[in-house]
């Protein structure tokens, strides 16, 4: 599209030169990422109204080409607007499913030093706005970062793919008609090599800090749901070859989470966004788990039936509370005397972690309710259903 949309060409699209192409990348972009196709789309729109303006008439070349990117998203966009409308288990995924942008503070340094290279020429474009690639390239870079906080849209953060390649742009123009001229020619190969240094360990530091995070804090990681004890994984494998598809799995949500990727059940509670109704879903697993509610997760008025329950280590770490943070007295009432332990000088403290007093209640429901349990390690399986 970049090159159709230069000045020197002026050939409408066919199927020899690039537009069935053209099409046939919509309607893959439709498919596989709408959000990356409603960026194009409003980028490549905008810039043909900007063209419009500019030229005071109707750009008929830009709008042909423009149209063989929009005009296939509309069957795909009717689509989904209809299943986020009229099913009720898609509309209710949409509506919990909100990843908003960040601060647009954190938005501007996040690009880093790209935006500080890239800035000259940003500047330079606004001041002359020219047709040959800036026009395209300042309307995708405002347009899509104004799309970012889109009050309305609940995926704003989705609406970040492809940012980069304006900036990314200015940022090779900036390189080569700016800071060449600023730099002194005998420090430009040492700058180049200085800034990959700089540039190059901040995706590192995306992709590996996580995991840093959880070989230094082994509990942290698990935590969090970035490992799971080996425990979890042999049981896991065990329902891989023991269990029907479909079948339901309760278990601490940072077990949950790992549920589909290791096995063909599903989770009772996994992901935040994945999981319908997740807030509900949520609370009962936290009740199930506290000993506040062992019933529920049961009902037979739920849509789906629970054949497994998994209780190790995680699943115990929900029947514990922060003092500090959770109304310790309302919560465990009478029995507050049993958490309350000497120190090394006798006097009584209140530990800040405290496990509640009904915290193994309902897995004794279970231990008279299931048809068989098994143990793998530190981890107990109830399976609540007839061989």
């Amino acid at each position: 599209m970049y090159r159709v949309l230069r000045p020197d060409y002026h050939d409408a699209p066919t199927p020899e030169n690039g537009g069935l192409v053209v099409v046939l990348l919509s309607v893959v972009l439709a498919i596989v990422s709408p959000p990356a196709l409603l960026v194009i789309g409003s980028v490549l729109v905008s810039y043909t109204v900007v063209r419009a303006y500019a030229s005071r008439s109707l750009p008929l070349h830009e709008a042909r080409w423009v149209s063989l990117v929009v005009l296939p998203g509309f069957p795909f966009a009717a689509y989904y607007y209809a299943v986020f409308r009229f099913n009720d288990v898609m509309r209710e995924f949409n509506e919990q499913n909100i990843t908003s942008s960040p601060n647009i503070i954190l938005f501007i340094l996040g690009f880093g030093l790209i935006l500080v290279i890239a800035l000259p020429e940003i500047i330079f474009a606004f001041r002359h706005f020219e047709r040959d690639g800036d026009q395209l390239m300042l309307t995708w870079l405002v347009v899509n970062s104004i799309a970012v906080y889109i009050p309305f849209f609940a995926l704003q953060r989705s609406l970040f793919i492809g940012l980069i390649i304006p900036l990314t742009y200015f940022a090779v123009r900036s390189l080569v008609s700016y800071w060449s001229n600023r730099v002194p020619e005998k420090w430009q190969a040492p700058s180049l090599i200085a800034l990959a240094v700089f540039m190059v360990p901040t995706h590192v530091l995306t992709f590996f800090a996580p995991l840093a995070f959880a070989v230094i804090n082994r509990d942290g990681g698990a935590e969090t749901g970035i490992l799971l004890a080996t425990d979890y994984l042999s049981a896991f494998h065990w329902l891989e070859e023991n269990s029907q598809i479909n079948e339901v799995l309760l278990a601490a949500p940072s077990v949950g989470l790992w549920t589909p990727a290791e096995t063909h059940l599903r989770p009772y509670y996994g992901h935040e966004f994945e999981t319908i109704p997740a807030e509900p879903r949520l609370a009962e697993v936290r009740a199930f788990y506290r000993g506040e509610d062992c019933d529920t997760p049961f009902d037979p008025d739920l849509p789906f039936r629970v054949q497994y329950v998994f209780w190790g280590p995680r699943e115990n770490d929900m029947g514990v509370i922060d003092a500090e943070k959770d109304d310790i007295d309302e919560i465990i009432r009478d029995d507050l005397d049993e958490f309350n332990f000497p120190d090394a000088e006798g006097v009584v403290q209140e530990p800040p972690l405290q496990r509640l007093p009904d915290a193994d209640k309902c897995k004794e429901y279970l231990e008279e309710r299931a048809a068989e349990q098994m143990e793998f390690g530190d981890v107990t399986l109830y399976i609540l259903k007839t061989p």
